[in-house]
């Protein structure tokens, strides 16, 4: 596995954006590719979290006050490949999903034996409270396989997500990682 690379550069958005490359082996083909390692509200249009395993998640309450993270451990899919037997495989890294300044959180989830916690999408509506202070109403919807509409439901004012360690892949056709590459 090559080394991580990171560089900063400024974005559009004046924050600081850090990638770091993996290289691709595909089909005697190799390929330096830069993924981004740090998301934020800004970048939300342009991320899909279909199919990304949930391994763990837990609240936060980072000042002691009345505001609480809800944070996700997942596998996050940079990239999906098809092959060229039609199945896929993935560029997969572990990251962490956290949501600041959390409100108003409902789980409605029902897991049946030797079932995971995968998201299928997450939904998001700005909203404006009355004082005047941006925040949004999320819903976070997950598979399953009894067909039961498994969701977690709350207002948060931001979301930022961070890889926790190099992108690994490709991989597949499972798209998460054991414990030991995380």
């Amino acid at each position: 596995m090559p080394e991580l690379l990171t560089e900063s550069a400024l974005g559009d958005n004046m924050s600081e954006i850090i990638a770091c490359s993996i290289i691709i082996v595909r089909q005697d083909k190799i390929t330096m590719k830069d993924y981004p390692t740090k998301w934020t509200d800004l970048d939300f249009e342009s991320l899909s979290w279909h199919d990304n395993v949930v391994h763990g998640i837990r609240l936060r309450n980072p000042h002691e006050g009345y505001d609480y993270d809800l944070v996700f451990d997942i596998d996050h899919i940079l990239e999906w490949i098809e092959t060229p037997s039609r199945f896929f495989q993935f560029i997969v890294a572990p990251a962490t999903l956290t949501f600041r300044g959390v409100d108003k959180l409902k789980f409605n989830l029902e897991l049946g034996y030797k079932e995971h916690l995968e998201i299928d999408w997450i939904e998001r509506e700005e909203m404006t409270t009355k004082h005047a202070m941006r925040k949004y109403r999320w819903e976070i919807n997950m598979h399953s396989l009894s067909g039961k509409r498994n969701k977690i439901s709350f207002e948060a004012q931001s979301f930022t997500q961070e890889l926790t360690k190099k992108p690994i892949g490709p991989i597949g056709p499972i798209n998460s990682l054991e414990d030991e590459e995380r």
